[in-house]
């Protein structure tokens, strides 16, 4: 699965003319009225769809805490355009699962013992 979610993310195309759904959100975040609709969707639709791909008993915290690794890694990538996260490079693609698996097994570690 992580290699899955690496070459998404690593391969997502980027229409210019389409709403990027990382940008609504930040941008969203600071309205109180739109906060905890937006909270609803991570948590009654993120994360409970990744959560069925992963082991119990844990896997909602996992979920989570493979969406919150994504989310920082999507904004560095998109909104700030750091440069080693947006070449289009297969070779760092192909790695990043491993690299993916790694992190979140080290956070499930921390957060989940």
């Amino acid at each position: 699965m992580a290699k899955k979610i690496a070459d998404f993310m690593f391969n997502k195309a980027h229409d210019e003319d389409a709403i990027d759904p990382l940008v609504a959100v930040l941008r969203s975040a600071g309205s109180p009225s739109i906060t905890p609709a937006i909270k609803h969707i991570f948590e009654e639709k993120i994360f409970d769809r990744l959560a069925g791909q992963l082991p119990a008993p844990s896997a909602r915290q996992q979920a989570a805490l493979i969406v919150s690794l994504l989310f920082g890694f999507d904004s560095l990538r998109q909104i700030f355009g750091v440069a080693d996260l947006t070449r289009h490079d297969k070779k760092i693609a192909s790695s990043s699962g491993a690299y993916f698996a790694g992190i979140k097994a080290g956070l499930a570690r921390y957060y989940l013992s």
